[in-house]
């Protein structure tokens, strides 16, 4: 499902929904051709695994939203190219939306042990909605959105589960890489 309350979630969000929608119409209006790709959290090459979707470096510890169970929608860089390869090949044209996300998911948690295994603080859920709430009201009054507001932090932490179904079927895609191979190989590369 799309979010359903884009704007407030950020820039980011809004861009790609809003692209995503102009592409859509103008397939509707028989103006192009398309396949709509999206793909999860990717990682390697140049975008690193941990981002704040995972952790955030806090005093050389990583600084966890909540329990870390959290089950990350991963994909691996060179697994996405394989993937705009083969709908660029394909012959669907209709605006199809496929999502991308590897059929192994991993938590936070697990992520950070496979990375480095370094020290970890998690900052509880109750506590990590608290702060955001608190945070709206005293940036408010400064004119400032928060960038942990309240419904972001419930969006950005909503446990989810991600599939990949409709790739398999409507392009025959399957992770060539895979997450845990990609991760051996970044961290080969380091």
């Amino acid at each position: 499902a799309l979010e359903p309350r884009a704007e407030e979630r950020g820039a980011y969000t809004r861009a790609k929904l809003e692209a995503e929608r102009l592409v859509s119409e103008a397939v509707l209006q028989g103006g192009i051709p398309a396949v709509i790709l999206r793909p999860g959290q990717i990682f390697g090459g140049n975008i690193p695994l941990v981002n704040g979707a995972v952790a955030r470096r806090a005093g050389g510890r990583w600084l966890v939203l909540g329990d870390g169970k959290l089950e990350l929608p991963l994909v691996y860089i060179d697994d996405v190219v394989d993937a705009v390869i083969l709908a660029a090949d394909s012959q669907l044209r209709r605006g199809e939306i496929i999502q991308l996300v590897d059929r192994e998911t991993l938590t936070q948690n697990e992520v950070l042990a496979a990375v480095n295994g370094a020290k970890t603080l998690r900052v509880p859920r109750p506590l990590v909605f608290a702060l955001g709430k608190l945070s709206e009201p005293i940036l408010g009054a400064l004119g400032k959105p928060s960038p942990v507001a309240l419904y972001r932090l419930k969006s950005a932490m909503a446990r989810l589960h991600f599939e990949s179904d409709r790739a398999a079927t409507l392009l025959g895609w399957h992770p060539r890489v895979g997450v845990r191979e990609g991760i051996r190989r970044e961290g080969r590369a380091k």
